[in-house]
């Protein structure tokens, strides 16, 4: 059960074990299932220490390109040789790799980029391709997931790859690679059939980390970033939580509005294992999990 204040909590009988949570509106702004588009730009970068670079991690389940770039961006500080990604998405990419059989058939393309980075990728689409092709397929500057180091896009290996558009082909090990990615936290963000609600075209190179079972729940109802964060925002609260299970295992799932508020604090009267996003939107998801 969940106790929703906007004064600190009630205390509970001593025998009682609950957990308390409090939040602040720096908490919207960050987490694993932030959503970042023209309506939404990105507050703020994920500090350094929580990229690593994966060109330079297990050479054996992901290529490095050693080929050439098609549309290369000249002012890029790193096209080719770095690609950064959020350190829990990346453990979870070679994971991802391992199961499906797909070592050695994947090359990172780009992973993490900077403000300045993508409006270098803009700019220069833009002049090489004209605007109509940097709109359908390039994010505007401070509004690309590539800057939450949570998107990553992928080709298959090949001697020449388009940096902006890549080849990344539905058959062999990919094709495996592509239906388990949701059981390791990845959705294919930009899907055939939903470019009125992304704003984005289908590109089916881009994954974006989102985690547990968040990924599963989009991917069975077909559904996009933003329509799953407008579900649980209008769907449920701390009082009906919207309840997956697999396993014999009950996840609950709840939006918390922190829309004009300063702090908010929530009680539960059961003390158990959670995460916690930010969803850019001036809202918290909070997931629990718990067996029963």
């Amino acid at each position: 059960m969940a106790i929703l204040t906007d004064r600190p909590s009630t205390v509970f009988a001593a025998q009682t074990v609950y957990e308390h949570l409090s939040f602040t509106p720096k908490d919207t702004v960050c987490g694993n299932l932030v959503l970042v588009n023209r309506q939404h730009p990105i507050k703020n970068d994920p500090p350094s220490h929580d990229l690593i670079d994966i060109n330079n991690q297990q050479h054996d389940l992901l290529v490095p390109h050693q080929g050439s770039f098609v549309n290369l961006l000249s002012h890029l500080a790193h096209p080719v040789e770095e690609v950064p990604l959020q350190k829990q998405a990346a453990t979870m990419l070679f994971s991802l790799i391992k199961k499906s059989g797909s070592a050695g058939t994947l090359t990172a393309v780009s992973g993490y980029r900077s403000y300045q980075e993508q409006l270098t990728v803009w700019n220069e689409t833009v002049s090489k391709e004209g605007a109509s092709f940097a709109e359908k397929y390039v994010a505007y500057p401070g509004c690309s997931e590539h800057q939450t180091g949570l998107a990553i896009d992928l080709a298959g290996t090949a001697p020449s790859i388009d940096y902006i558009c890549p080849d990344l082909p539905r058959i062999g090990a990919i094709s495996t690679f592509c239906r388990l990615a949701p059981q390791f936290g990845f959705i294919l963000r930009y899907p055939e059939g939903k470019e009125e609600v992304t704003q984005i075209g289908y590109e089916p190179w881009h994954f974006r980390y989102v985690g547990f079972p968040h990924s599963i729940i989009m991917t069975d109802r077909k559904m996009v970033l933003e329509e799953y964060l407008e579900m649980l925002e209008t769907e449920t609260s701390p009082l009906k939580p919207f309840t997956y299970t697999q396993d014999g295992a009950h996840i609950d799932i709840i939006h918390l509005s922190m829309k004009n508020r300063q702090t908010v604090d929530i009680d539960f009267s059961d003390v158990l294992p959670h995460t916690i996003s930010g969803t850019n939107k001036s809202g918290i998801v909070i997931t629990r999990f718990r067996r029963r």
